[in-house]
């Protein structure tokens, strides 16, 4: 089995360290980083192909509190796993 994007990062690096299901508010995002106000959320079409509304009215209430949410497919974290890692960096400024 391949590793996933995130085993590939850095260890040191602040994306390595994000918590996992982290509370925020009345969710628990994927990823969190809450002194960057990150947050990564990543979609499978199994678990999100019928939540997509639902998913976005997350998002928006998410960026009312002032995050930044950034979603992946699985595809995207399979297949371009070094541009998922530029894009968090990117967001986390590292």
């Amino acid at each position: 089995m391949a590793k996933s994007p995130r085993a590939r990062w850095p260890r040191h690096s602040p994306a390595a360290r994000a918590p996992r299901q982290a509370e925020i508010g009345s969710y628990k995002p994927d990823f969190l980083w809450p002194a960057q106000f990150l947050i990564v959320e990543t979609d499978g079409h199994e678990t999100h192909g019928t939540r997509f509304e639902e998913d976005r009215a997350r998002d928006a209430e998410l960026k009312t509190m002032g995050n930044t949410v950034l979603r992946f497919t699985w595809l995207q974290l399979t297949e371009r796993p070094e541009w998922v890692a530029q894009t968090v960096f990117a967001a986390l400024r590292v």
